[in-house]
């Protein structure tokens, strides 16, 4: 069974994965679906984050990063 730490660290590493993809889409393959996939990955990642830690400053990077990659998809639905 997994604890609470596996699941916190889990989630950071999913994170980091899908804004490394992210950052390969936006310079190398410029896919709206892809861009738009990766983006709600970190969304949804981010909100999970911040129930699985008890660190204030923790939770407000994850509430922050929620928040910039809910801003990112609105911006592009708007462009494409």
């Amino acid at each position: 069974m997994h604890d609470h730490k596996d699941h916190l660290s889990y989630t950071k590493d999913e994170i980091k994965k899908n804004l490394v993809l992210l950052e390969a889409h936006g310079k190398n393959y410029p896919c709206p679906e892809c861009i738009n996939k990766h983006l709600t990955a970190v969304e949804g990642l981010a909100e999970e984050g911040t129930l699985m830690t008890q660190i204030p400053e923790e939770r407000s990077q994850f509430l922050k990063m929620a928040d910039w990659a809910r801003n990112m998809r609105r911006q592009l639905q708007e462009t494409v």
